[in-house]
């Protein structure tokens, strides 16, 4: 007997479900779950509502290199060379005598002999005499009496040598120069000009590692790292670049540490690289990091001649011949030793003694000096030990006193743990005001922390609680480090296994307690995160994401899968970061970006039991998501319009419902935009006054519209966003339907301020009736006159097993449907 049942999901609070679960109706999830969930955000509130948009922020410098032709190199102004040499596109050590006293001062010009495509120039080693910034800008021109073009501004600090990143804005020309534009400011004046580096852009796309920065203001920063080169955004633009040393292959597998204005860079083969903000988040300063005092190491594969032997000296007052006495050492006493006026007597009686105890022998130490001043010197099978210091206790003497003193600590041959030839650390991070370093590339389990408030001074010389610390993290799971991260203790990730310190209080002078929280190991390139008051991270091989939290019990951490429920999501992840709520209608968001060119996205609020997962498309590929604090989110996107792939880095853009978008403010009408050249080939749509216009096909770098358009004009990609419902299973008398044939007669909507959507439903397409035709008014753009409320489509036909429909946007705007009613016949 044919059947009607009717179904109203009130929310979508338990997002995309896995098809592993799609037979699991037993379970709560499947009434809030949807089967297909794309380019939303899953509300707290229930339903779901369209992401943002995206605008171009900018492309993505590919792998470059050394510009290597011959060039010239002169003074023109502000001063005489003193020195320089050319060599392989870099100019050295030009020394400039004084500031021209008025007018602008060129410091250099450069001839490439030939116009050439420049991406970049380093300035190296400038410097300039007293207190006040100079102002420094790239200029570019075909002739060599010009017109100049300014390419690129930087201010440099004075008082020391500063490095600059001069982006160039792949021109191609001749001429180049460097200018300072306020040098009547800085008369007499003595400045330095260590070198000029020039860079070329090649073909190849290299790899990306971004970067989330936040300086001492509390500004907030997006950073782009590719081969050798650091591009830094904020507020939607590009706003400065540093120079790197890694490569491409290297970036892959980079790890980052960030404190306050300082950026640390690690890779285990290359040394760990300092980028600097020195003035308002423009001027980028760039070089290796220092470390003073860094610990030797015995790395068992080399003799070392280095040791350096423990020498003790014990003190004897008031002894007389005969009189006895113990030595105490490393918790074993002496048999009673006689004290005797000849030096060599008493040092054979002292040596005979300490060679007894068990944790010496006759050839470990000497003894010389005098009667009275003995000193010990620990050598041969026991050189380069730190000894416990000798302690001595008087026996029988009316008036003997006897003292003890280390004079020189003993020390092991070895070599330095980081260098050039043992590599470096593979991770770092800034906490409880020290720098930890671990995953040393030779000593891939142990962890070094700095001297408390002296973060490059790793030195383990002091036996006090502010000292240097070195932490093995010795476990049946532990293997190399290659995550630290800072969260209730600080977290320590392997490739096998997740550890905490047992303690806040970490001190020199006590062992710090490793605990194993988490028996699943991290996948080495994706940074944990803190995500609605637990830590997730990337399980190793990618197929899982894992959220730890803190548990009181045991002291450590407890942890559970967050993508049981669509695990099928979770694949190949390349990019991952999270974006924190500031709006009582949104969660927090996981984004996890993947080989596949989608964004897995997990909308998370603990409080109101929302834990669903979304997708992100676009017409492309995402490669990253970068988050910045006070701004917008940023994506790194390959898109490919038939030209060749392109990588743009996109923004957040609230305004337009399109992706990477290109906004105009256009004062008159007209009817050709331009600027598009990196969307050649490219099918866009126009927003304009709340009228879309098109798809059109880019050409030559333009858009002709049908009609003249002024104002605001966004034109950007389109990109879908829709809701699928699970098949319904709950029948007449609360029967299973699960193996039943179905017809979906009648579908309902609830919207919120959604201009148009529309139905699909067995290959047709159905249109939401928002208005009536005489509500409809042609003047008013169909994107500002959104409609709120139900909208019912009737009289569908066709049966199902799985009785779904997909629920869309019908144009470039709004899109937030909050629930959704069926009827169904069974």
């Amino acid at each position: 007997m044919v059947q009607s049942v009717k179904t109203h999901q009130t929310g979508f609070n338990a997002g995309i479900i896995s098809p592993e679960i799609h037979e699991r109706e037993d379970i709560a999830a499947y009434y809030q779950g949807a089967r297909d969930i794309v380019n939303c955000r899953v509300l707290p509130q229930g339903g779901v509502k369209i992401r943002n948009g995206t605008g171009k922020t900018a492309l993505l410098p590919r792998m470059i290199q050394l510009l290597s032709l011959g060039f010239s190199a002169t003074v023109t102004a502000g001063g005489q060379v003193t020195g320089g040499a050319v060599s392989k596109g870099s100019w050295q050590n030009a020394q400039i005598a004084s500031i021209n006293s008025g007018g602008d001062s060129v410091i250099a010009t450069v001839d490439l002999i030939q116009a050439e495509e420049v991406f970049a120039v380093d300035l190296s080693g400038i410097f300039i005499e007293g207190t006040e910034l100079a102002q420094v800008q790239l200029e570019s021109a075909d002739n060599a009496g010009g017109p100049w073009s300014v390419r690129s501004v930087v201010d440099v600090g004075a008082e020391q040598s500063r490095s600059r990143r001069l982006l160039a804005d792949r021109v191609t020309a001749r001429y180049w120069r460097v200018r300072m534009t306020n040098v009547t400011s800085l008369p007499g004046r003595a400045l330095t000009l260590g070198g000029m580096t020039f860079y070329r852009e090649t073909t190849i796309v290299s790899n990306i590692l971004k970067v989330e920065f936040t300086d001492s203001q509390d500004k907030s920063y997006a950073m782009f790292l590719t081969d050798q080169n650091a591009l830094i955004c904020r507020d939607r633009v590009v706003i400065g670049a540093a120079s790197i040393p890694h490569t491409s292959a290297q970036i892959a597998e980079a790890t980052i540490a960030q404190s306050y204005d300082t950026l640390l860079i690690f890779h285990p083969d290359v040394a760990p690289w300092r980028i600097f903000n020195q003035g308002g988040g423009t001027d980028w300063d760039f070089r290796k990091q220092k470390f003073d005092n860094i610990p030797n190491v015995d790395f068992g594969d080399t003799v070392y001649t280095n040791a350096v032997d423990e020498e003790q000296q014990i003190n004897f007052e008031g002894f007389a011949e005969n009189d006895t006495y113990n030595l105490q050492f490393d918790g074993e006493t002496t048999t009673a030793i006689s004290y005797s006026a000849n030096a060599a007597t008493h040092h054979t009686r002292i040596r005979t003694a300490l060679s007894a105890l068990d944790t010496l022998s006759d050839t470990v130490v000497s003894v010389t000096g005098t009667a009275k001043n003995a000193r010990i010197v620990f050598n041969e099978n026991s050189s380069g030990r730190d000894w416990p210091e000798i302690r001595g206790f008087v026996v029988s003497s009316n008036e003997g006193v006897i003292t003890s003193v280390t004079l020189v600590n003993g020390e092991p041959g070895g070599e330095p743990i980081i260098s050039e030839t043992r590599g470096w650390p593979a991770c770092g991070i800034f906490a409880q005001n020290r720098l930890f370093l671990g995953g040393f590339k030779s000593l891939g389990n142990t962890i070094l922390g700095s001297v408390y408030g002296d973060f490059f001074n790793l030195s383990q010389a002091s036996s006090r609680a502010t000292g240097g610390l070195e932490i093995p993290v010795s476990s049946e799971k532990a293997t190399n480090i290659r995550q630290l991260h800072s969260s209730t203790f600080l977290l320590v990730f392997t490739t096998s296994a997740m550890f905490n310190f047992g303690t806040n209080q970490i001190n020199a002078d006590e062992v710090v307690p490793i605990v194993l929280s988490v028996r699943q190991g991290i996948e080495s390139n994706l940074p944990p995160y803190e995500l609605d008051g637990g830590t997730v991270f990337v399980q190793r091989g990618g197929r899982a994401i894992q959220d730890a939290v803190y548990t009181e019990a045991g002291n450590r951490f407890a942890s559970a899968p967050a993508s049981t429920r669509a695990e099928h999501l979770i694949r190949e992840p390349i990019g991952m970061t999270v974006r924190r709520s500031d709006d009582e209608q949104e969660t927090d968001l996981l984004f996890l970006a993947k080989a596949d060119g989608e964004i897995a996205v997990f909308n998370s609020l603990r409080a109101e039991q929302v834990t669903a997962w979304s997708r992100y498309i676009t017409q492309g590929k995402f490669l990253d998501v970068a988050n910045q604090d006070d701004g917008p989110a940023y994506f790194v996107v390959s898109r490919d319009f038939g030209n060749g792939i392109e990588y743009f880095i996109e923004h957040e853009q609230e305004d337009a419902f399109l992706d990477g978008v290109i906004t105009y403010q256009s004062v008159s009408e007209q009817k050709i935009f331009s600027g598009l050249s990196d969307y050649d080939g490219a099918e866009v749509f126009v927003l304009n006054d709340d009228f879309q216009y098109g798809p059109y096909t880019v050409a030559g770098g333009q858009v002709a519209c049908d009609v003249a358009l002024s104002g605001t004009v966004h034109i950007g990609l389109w990109y879908d966003a829709y809701v699928e419902n699970l098949d319904p299973r709950s029948g007449p008398e609360n029967a299973s339907t699960m193996d039943e044939r179905k017809r979906i007669v009648k579908v309902t909507g609830s919207f919120v301020e959604t201009p148009a959507a529309q139905l699909r439903h067995i290959n047709r397409v159905y249109d939401f009736p928002f208005r009536e035709l005489d509500e409809i008014s042609l003047d008013v753009g169909a994107l500002s006159n959104p409609f709120t409320g139900r909208a019912r489509i009737a009289g569908l036909t066709g049966w199902q097993r799985d009785a779904f429909v997909r629920v869309e946007r019908a144009s470039a705007g709004n899109f937030h449907m909050r629930s959704m009613a069926m009827e169904v016949t069974v």
